[in-house]
């Protein structure tokens, strides 16, 4: 049975992950609503960065933990931030795709007509569910490591941990 430390980091954690959405669909709405793309790249690549680097780290951190659950757990949680970092890639390039083949084709829309303005963000919510999909596995690999990097780790245990290094 899980604790209660636990229980209450993976609610945050969701509580979070959801609020992050919210702000990031906010933000989106709003610069596909103005017509305004060019800071829509600027709100994508920093955030996939951060999914590639975590990764990163997370598949260094379970190659250097002893083989054992806490090995387990941090390679998990790498193959999961790889996977967000992919959905999160896909929705970059399908609104990049969307965008280049609306403006070419002519489709730059009056900003005046509000029927077509709901037209662009329903069209684009196809890409933003991707990069939502790849957040929310973001925030399931955090959730995996989180609640064992939070604890107290005593000087034997430490030492033990280096000598296995």
């Amino acid at each position: 049975m899980k604790s209660r430390k636990t229980r209450a980091l993976r609610i945050m954690l969701k509580v979070l992950a959801i609020g992050m959405s919210l702000a990031f669909f906010a933000a989106f709405a709003a610069h596909i609503y103005r017509l305004d793309f060019k800071p829509m790249a600027g709100l994508g690549v920093p955030v996939l960065l951060v999914f590639f680097g975590f990764a990163s780290l997370f598949f260094i951190r379970g190659r250097s933990l002893a083989k054992g659950s806490a090995q387990f757990r941090s390679l998990v949680a790498a193959e999961r931030a790889v996977q967000a970092a992919v959905w999160h890639l896909s929705g970059i390039m399908l609104s990049n795709v969307l965008y280049t083949v609306l403006m070419r084709s002519g489709g730059m829309v009056d900003a005046s007509e509000r029927w077509m303005l709901a037209a662009w963000v329903l069209l684009f919510l196809v890409p933003h569910a991707l990069m939502q999909i790849g957040l929310f596995s973001f925030m399931r690999a955090v959730a995996v490591v989180a609640p064992h990097l939070f604890r107290k780790v005593g000087a034997f245990e430490l030492r033990r941990r280096v000598a296995l290094s």
